[in-house]
Parts: C-alpha cells; structure tokens; sequence
C-alpha cells in the first residue's frame, strides 16, 4: 500500500475466501485498506477489508450464525478439527461435506447420539477420527466414530490395534 490518499491493493477480484468471493473494491477505510465488494454462497453482499479476507478473519457475511450451520454437530466436530490440525502442524484438506455422522457408531454398533451443551461428551457423542494419525485430517483418513471407540484407539494405527487386541485375546484365552 502507498501513501494515504493513494492507496494500492492486491487484486483480489474472483477469488473466494470460505464463503466469500471478492468482486471489486468498494472503497478504502481511513487508513487506506482495501474494503472489497463480496459475494456470499448465499447471495448476501457485503464489503470486507482485504486484510480479513486474506487472515480468514472473515468467512461469511455472517450467514454462518444467521443459518445455524456452525451450530450444527458436523461443523463443530469439522471447526475442532481444524484448529487441532493447525496446533499440531498436521495436514488438514478434508471439507466439511466430509464430515458425516452416521447413526450408530462402526466400530462399535452403538447409537451415536449428541448431547448439548460444553461438557457433555460421552462414550456416545460423535467424534471425527483420523485412522492414521500422522496422516492428518485429510480424505478417506476420516470417519465418524464414537467418542468411546475413539478414547479406546487413542494414537494407534490399524495395525497397532491389531497387535494389541491378538495379545489381549491370547491373554484372556489363558485366563479361562
């Protein structure tokens, strides 16, 4: 950016940050900021400084809220993900269309269910699983699991499972 009064900004028009696409420039803000004209997925405008486009300070005209989708469980699990991708500098590519709770948890056939509210996770709430961890939260390295299945795998890889659950049957075999 030049000096106030002549201001530059990158060119932002047809990108799309999360749910925004920039158009053009509507203006500049005091301090010379770009303030871009964008498009909503849900066909809100709205002008957003460039800056909070770029960061992802800003994702939505606020439709996020407004159409409850990050209250919705998937999202949540999806937005909990990501930040532990981002802390742990592991890869995060999955969607959140990738994030689908089924109705009874695969590994262990129990009902999955969600319970309100902080605090309440239980051995049945939903639980996005990477199933190898390493991997990160990328596609077809995640499933839904139980919160209770998920605690049982821990860290563990498929074969580290496998390992530990031929000792557990040995073990219990000479117990009988």
């Amino acid at each position: 950016m030049g000096k106030v009064g002549t201001p530059r900004a990158i060119d932002l028009s047809g990108q799309t940050f999360n749910r925004l696409t920039a158009k053009g420039i509507a203006s500049y803000n005091k301090s010379g900021t770009a303030m871009w004209r964008c498009v909503c997925i849900c066909g809100t405008e709205t002008k957003v400084a460039s800056s909070d486009l770029r960061l992802g300070r800003i994702k939505s005209c606020g439709c996020l809220w407004e159409h409850g989708q990050s209250k919705t469980v998937e999202y949540m699990l999806y937005h909990a993900a990501k930040g532990r991708a981002k802390r742990r500098k592991i890869p995060f590519t999955i969607e959140r269309s990738d994030v689908v709770i089924p109705l009874t948890c695969p590994i262990l056939g129990i009902p999955i269910q969600h319970h309100a509210g902080r605090g309440s996770l239980r051995g049945d709430s939903p639980s996005l699983e990477r199933l190898y961890p390493s991997d990160g939260y990328v596609r077809g390295n995640v499933i839904v699991i139980s919160h209770k299945a998920n605690r049982m795998k821990g860290e563990s890889s498929p074969e580290e499972l496998i390992a530990l659950g031929e000792k557990f049957r040995r073990l219990y075999e000479t117990l009988r």
